[in-house]
């Protein structure tokens, strides 16, 4: 199960909203990143916000890697 289902499941909510808060928390992150502030428990209270596992931290450090 792709990411943006996996969050659509877990938060009872459509794709494109799921989509929405998923990329609300990609910015969140960035935002930290440029601040020089981003610590590895934000990418960990990203999954938990999200109501997904920890085990899809690697997407939140290959989405930073990207940025």
């Amino acid at each position: 199960m792709d990411i943006v289902n996996l969050i659509s499941t877990t938060c009872s909510c459509d794709k494109q909203t799921a989509q929405e808060y998923l990329e609300a928390e990609v910015r969140h992150l960035q935002e930290l990143q440029e601040l020089s502030d981003l610590r590895e428990d934000d990418l960990y209270m990203a999954c938990s916000n999200l109501g997904i596992e920890d085990d899809y931290v690697e997407y939140f450090i290959n989405r930073m890697a990207m940025a």
